[in-house]
């Protein structure tokens, strides 16, 4: 067996003291000559030097790891592998390690048992991807570790980052009128109606699609399988608003597709919307983008039945950016200034384009 390379042969070979090879591999070299840091660092990795991470942890008190806190349950826990990756890159550039943990709906709704599983985390600070139905006791657990949580597309605690839901909207809406689309749908077809298990998204990006018709002067059109709550708190006398089941959704789609003055443009809250519109479309020999066009939220890259979806994509390297840079400022206990909510990034494909000069 090798014998495993120690700090002292680091800095024989650099020819410094055990030391000052010791604090510049530690994160200090800041306060060391450069031609005596590059000789260290060259000589750790020549040499093959792994540094002991549990001496290195009980010297200066700090793990090198973040943890990022996750549900069982894929609905309110959406891991992308480009959020993951992104995350993993970014807490490198500080020197810091991603460890992922999954906690059972159980152990997050019990008073005893998470503030067991946070504390035997070896971690500096909490990055959560909770984004619904998630109880106060969890963001207190969260807050009684003493450690800074940065929690990412939801508002529960004191640090977070969210995307511009309803600037993504605005933005989709825009384009599309901009492509000369008068009759513009927003579709959701999200079930269920209680705010606690509802995503702030849900309202965000309703606000901005209203938000761009309203200033363009133009009919609302809001369908939805379940009704969103609090739609009618804002006042508007040219919402017209369908609801019901799938069943009467879709029976509203073919009714609005097959008259003398359909919508030429569907925006869905989601992929999922605008391919149900496509396949009902489809029944009736309307063609996408010549007939009609569809834009949605989703993540670039999304086809609809062999086309590229016209989207705004989710911008998981702004988020995993934001939320990094915004943990590693409190971990250093830097003031870090709440920044705006991260831009959705618009992303063309085919099915989207001018609106047809005649029906």
């Amino acid at each position: 067996m090798a014998k495993r390379v120690t700090i002292q042969d680091v800095a024989n070979r650099a020819g410094c003291s055990r030391q000052s090879a010791g604090f510049i591999l530690g994160g200090q070299s800041h306060k060391f000559r450069q031609d005596m840091v590059e000789r260290v660092e060259q000589a750790a990795v020549t040499l093959g030097y792994r540094p002991n991470s549990a001496a290195l942890a009980f010297r200066s008190g700090r793990f090198s790891a973040v943890g990022l806190l996750l549900s069982t349950d894929r609905f309110r826990s959406s891991t992308p592998v480009e959020l993951i990756t992104a995350l993993v890159v970014q807490l490198e550039k500080h020197g810091l390690r991603l460890l992922i943990g999954r906690v059972p709906e159980e152990d997050l709704r019990s008073t005893e048992r998470l503030p067991s599983l946070l504390s035997e985390w070896s971690v500096d600070g909490f990055l959560v991807k909770y984004e619904t139905g998630v109880p106060q006791e969890v963001v207190q657990s969260l807050r009684n570790t003493g450690l800074p949580c940065v929690w990412m597309n939801s508002k529960y605690g004191d640090d977070h980052v969210e995307l511009d839901d309803a600037g993504a909207m605005y933005a989709a809406t825009r384009e599309l009128l901009r492509l000369g689309h008068r009759h513009i749908v927003y579709a959701d077809f999200t079930r269920g109606q209680d705010e606690r298990w509802l995503h702030q998204s849900r309202w965000l990006r309703l606000h901005g699609y209203r938000l761009a018709m309203a200033e363009a002067g133009l009919l609302e059109r809001v369908l939805c399988v379940d009704p969103i709550p609090g739609i009618d708190a804002v006042p508007s006398a040219r919402l017209h608003r369908e609801s019901g089941g799938w069943h009467k959704a879709q029976a509203v789609i073919k009714r609005l597709l097959a008259s003398d003055d359909r919508p030429t443009g569907w925006i869905g809250y989601s992929a999922r919307e605008v391919s149900w519109v496509d396949h009902i479309a489809t029944t009736l020999g309307l063609r996408v983008p010549e007939d009609l066009s569809l834009v949605a939220t989703g993540y670039a890259g999304t086809d609809l039945h062999g086309i590229r979806l016209s989207l705004m994509d989710h911008n998981q390297q702004g988020l995993a950016e934001e939320a990094c840079e915004l943990l590693a400022a409190r971990l250093a206990g830097r003031d870090y200034p709440q920044q705006d909510p991260v831009p959705l990034r618009w992303a063309p494909g085919g099915t989207h384009g001018p609106a047809p000069k005649a029906l």
